[in-house]
């Protein structure tokens, strides 16, 4: 749809939902419904430097749609793609994953038929290929993934008998899109098409014309797998009866009205091509379709929906006849859901007093001029990214410290303990007002006590301190660690909100206080607050040391930059590295060891982000 001029495009901020394809058929089928784009938002409304991925951004109805194009299927991609996506769009909080699925040709417990062009709509997401094999099993995880609580309570609402609204508007909007020129080829392929064979019928060489390979049992060769159905002369006596195609046939129509499924969605790295594993899974989990990206995207932005058309019967016999058709009724479905969801968009729930929407109202400063008051940013830190980095042992808060009067050297005795990991987003830190001492001569017990009390992260005793004449910022102890070494210690603080602030307030303390600490400040290890930061994932106090000078790919006395301390991590922070790298970090001199060769999928990511 072309730009309308007469829109202003909003903020990224503005952007609450995502819709993701991986292939350029689905991307093209969902384009096409939107109700309006921005052409040239690229330049408008942008993304960050390090984030590789291609947007489409505009409306859907009420809502501010950014539609992510995925350069490759699966997990391992769509996990990278979101991760991109949360970088530049921190608002994010729902996604849409969009495209085509491989079908259980019927609902659990002798359910509902599902035929080829069906939708079908995740209400909970299971990773089969996760999990515990033992001897003679696999047990699939059986957590799995589901939305939040405002989805779950929408697909309740549409999957109940009484909601009819979203499967009339799906068929309004399939009709509209496939009366497009550009989708003529993606019509309906008939009853004819729809072809479900018997789960024990493989799709190899059949009886004189078996070749070898295809010849003993469950085997097939290449160039089975590679031809189609007509070329192996699968028999149509080994088709299964499905009554709904009976009914289409019967009224010898050549068109079909989908109809919208509601349940559990297979999400795995491979492409299920067997009907015996697919009733395996679909029986023990109650899933109604497999595909790839899913799992992914929900290890990065929970509240993930899978909205996807069924092009096969995920069996061996599987073609991509179906594939246009499915993607364009995966589409409409798509848009008929973001239609049934009564979720004002941004430009409509927060209108000023003239009822003007939020993105045709003046800006900040030309409501200033035109006598509105103008609130003040809620975070001083600016921090757009969430982060992550390597799990150390955390510095005991408690330690004792010994100081020499001559040279101002420490000693301490240090205790070690376990810190869980935390989430990184921070409230508002609080301002604090430090009065400026001058120092003639520096006090060697108030150093100590300082030390201790930033190992401690003790804010209102450093405040005091810092008051002393004398005080010294610049004090060590024995292993040469500063006062930001200690504050930012060696233990994850990822997922503690507050523990993050408070250590972000004292880093900013330091950092402002005249004179000040040193960002740069080298330990005996040659590590500086920046790889401590790293260690910690602690992106808030990073970005505090980097807006003060701090540099960033300074290395330790071995060669190993923070963007190193960050893919070297077991449990990497894909968006700490995201973020270090969006500020030119690099690796340094230090060689990366070798992944094993089941690493966990956000090692391998990182390891694919800080490729040059």
């Amino acid at each position: 749809m072309a730009d309308d001029p007469t829109l202003n495009p909003p903020e990224r901020k503005d952007f609450e939902i995502a819709i993701i394809c991986a292939l350029g058929k689905e991307a093209r089928a969902v384009e096409a419904m939107f109700d309006h784009i921005w052409e040239n938002a690229d330049n408008e409304i942008g993304k960050l430097p390090s984030d590789k991925n291609s947007y489409t951004m505009g409306q859907i109805g009420r809502h501010y749609i950014v539609q992510v194009w995925m350069p490759e299927m699966g997990k391992t991609k769509a996990a990278l793609v979101a991760h991109q996506l949360k970088s530049s769009f921190t608002e994010i909080k729902h996604v849409l994953v969009v495209g085509v699925c491989g079908g259980v040709p019927h609902e659990p417990d002798g359910g509902d038929e599902i035929l080829l062009g069906d939708v079908v709509i995740s209400t909970k997401l299971i990773e089969y290929d996760s999990g515990r094999q033992y001897p003679g099993m696999f047990s699939i995880r059986d957590d799995g993934y589901k939305p939040d609580l405002e989805v779950r309570a929408l697909l309740s609402k549409l999957q109940s008998s009484t909601s009819r609204g979203l499967k009339e508007v799906f068929h309004r909007h399939l009709k509209d899109l496939l009366s497009k020129e550009y989708f003529s080829k993606a019509r309906y392929p008939g009853a004819e098409e729809d072809r479900l064979y018997k789960s024990d019928y493989i799709h190899k060489h059949q009886g004189a014309s078996s070749c070898g390979v295809c010849a003993g049992g469950e085997r097939v060769c290449d160039e089975a797998i590679n031809s189609t159905c007509a070329s192996l002369e699968c028999s149509k006596s080994q088709l299964e009866q499905r009554p709904r195609l009976e009914k289409i046939r019967e009224t010898a129509t050549k068109i079909s009205y989908p109809a919208i499924h509601f349940g559990h969605v297979g999400s795995a790295d491979r492409v299920m091509k067997s009907a015996k594993h697919r009733d395996s899974v679909a029986k023990s989990e109650k899933v109604i379709a497999f595909e790839m990206e899913g799992a992914g995207v929900s290890e990065v932005i929970p509240s993930v929906v899978v909205i996807k058309g069924v092009c096969d019967y995920a069996d061996s016999h599987k073609n991509n006849t179906w594939q246009g058709y499915a993607a364009v009724t995966a589409a409409a479905c798509t848009k008929a859901f973001l239609n049934t969801w009564g979720k004002p968009s941004l430009a409509n729930q927060s209108a000023s007093i003239d009822g003007k929407p939020e993105h045709l109202r003046p800006k900040p400063q030309e409501r200033a001029n035109q006598g509105d008051s103008v609130p003040e940013s809620e975070h001083d830190v600016g921090s757009t990214q969430d982060d992550q980095a390597p799990s150390l042992p955390a510095v005991s808060p408690k330690s004792t410290f010994k100081v020499d009067p001559k040279g101002h050297e420490t000693s301490s005795i240090m205790s070690t303990e376990d810190v869980r990991p935390y989430s990184w987003h921070s409230d508002k830190t609080p301002k604090i007002a430090v009065k400026e001492i001058p120092s003639d001569e520096t006090n060697p017990q108030d150093s100590s006590e300082l030390l201790q009390a930033c190992e401690e992260r003790n804010m209102d005793r450093i405040v005091k301190l810092l008051k002393s004449p004398g005080i010294s910022l610049s004090a060590t102890d024995n292993k040469g660690r500063g006062v930001l070494h200690l504050v930012l210690g060696d233990g994850k603080v990822n997922a503690n909100k507050s523990k993050m602030t408070n250590v972000t307030s004292i880093v900013r303390l330091l950092t402002t206080h005249r004179p000040c600490a040193d960002v740069n400040a080298v330990d005996n290890s040659g590590l500086r607050p920046i790889h401590h930061c790293a260690m910690t994932i602690n992106s808030e106090a990073a970005l505090c040391l980097l807006k003060n000078g701090a540099r960033i790919n300074e290395p330790d006395r071995k060669g190993r930059t923070a963007l190193h301390y960050v893919a070297m991590d077991p449990h990497p922070s894909i968006e700490f590295a995201q973020m270090l790298i969006s500020k030119g970090a690099k690796l340094g001199s230090a060689r990366l060891p070798n992944l094993p060769p089941k690493a966990r999928k956000d090692r391998m990511v990182v390891r694919e982000l800080i490729k040059p």
